[in-house]
């Protein structure tokens, strides 16, 4: 049993107040055997006037999480702060990644692999060698091996999760999650064991460097059309971009969700469907494969399906979003 599986379930008497006991039951287990040092003196964690703050993920470098990061540790300037990145990944890529293979995007020396080390072990390591004084987890209960056991040993006084997992992780070891008022209201405050950190726009990063170049090229187009300056074909010569919105030349609007369709609950397909119902023009777009393992989704997809059909629509409209590389499926996004 693991959290998600609560998102494959559609339970009559499911409530917030449920997921956030079956979460907590979960971190509570996995604490189970952790080893809690007495904390040390807060002097103990600036070094020659610097703070260390340290990021833990356990994902391999494939994960889209490394799309929204991977250049983040180039914009740490602060010289009151040294910044720190562990991963419990197996695949070096994830330390020494690219555009293409995912990864952090950007050379950085504060590198730390707890692969292949016992959860006491990697807390001895932030705690006693790096002295860490703030510890971020991005994973939350993402992931084959979130670090829910290497948290439980508290090797930071100060320990927030950010960005991989937008609910509550139920874990008494963390103190704080970073959010903002849409993904949760302040009414919502009480289902959550953290003390919520509200940023005043968004909590999501997106990193800028993974833009690909058309896409950079596109806007720098549109502005330079604007202006009126030139036209976008002027700007590219024979490259020039399609700007016409995609439906002008297909007449169809494609909706496209690409999470896993275990995230897809039946309401949020029902409102896809009720627009389809309004619109015959109206296509859907899901993935229907796993990124990483290449494998096909075929009995899923056939449910999917099915439900059109139950909704009165026809199962052709439902197109099927194979797992491709990240270049073919933006420039699939695109078109």
């Amino acid at each position: 049993e693991a959290p998600y599986l609560l998102l494959t379930s559609r339970l009559v008497d499911t409530s917030q107040q449920l997921l956030t006991r079956a979460w907590r039951r979960h971190a509570t287990q996995a604490a189970i055997g952790a080893s809690v040092q007495k904390p040390r003196p807060a002097a103990d964690f600036v070094v020659n006037g610097r703070l260390t703050v340290g990021y833990i993920s356990s994902l391999p470098a494939g994960h889209v999480t490394y799309d929204l990061v991977g250049s983040m540790l180039d914009y740490h300037h602060d010289p009151h702060l040294r910044v720190l990145w562990y991963s419990g990944a197996f695949d070096v890529v994830a330390n020494t990644g690219s555009k293409l293979t995912g990864g952090i995007k950007v050379p950085w020396n504060g590198t730390r692999s707890l692969a292949g080390l016992l959860p006491s072990k990697s807390a001895d390591l932030i705690r006693d060698s790096d002295r860490v004084g703030l510890l971020i987890d991005l994973d939350g209960w993402i992931g084959d091996e979130p670090p829910r056991k290497v948290l439980a040993s508290r090797p930071a006084p100060v320990q927030t999760q950010w960005l991989g997992w937008a609910g509550t992780t139920g874990d008494p070891n963390l103190q704080y999650i970073v959010c903002d008022r849409v993904i949760i209201p302040p009414s919502d405050r009480h289902f959550f064991s953290e003390t919520l950190l509200i940023l005043p726009r968004t909590y999501q990063l997106n990193d800028h460097l993974q833009m690909y170049r058309d896409v950079i090229s596109f806007g720098a187009a549109a502005r330079h059309s604007s202006n009126g300056d030139a036209s976008a074909t002027h700007f590219f010569g024979e490259n020039s971009p399609n700007l016409a919105a995609p439906w002008a030349d297909s007449g169809h609007l494609t909706l496209g969700n690409f999470n896993q369709l275990l995230k897809i609950s039946p309401d949020a397909f029902g409102v896809w469907a009720g627009a389809m119902r309004r619109s015959p023009r109206v296509r859907l777009l899901l993935l229907t494969g796993v990124s990483s393992a290449r494998l096909q989704y075929a009995g899923p997809a056939n449910n999917l399906q099915a439900e059109l059909r139950l909704r009165g629509l026809h199962d052709a409209r439902l197109l099927r979003g194979d797992a491709i590389d990240k270049t073919l499926h933006l420039q699939r996004a695109a078109t």
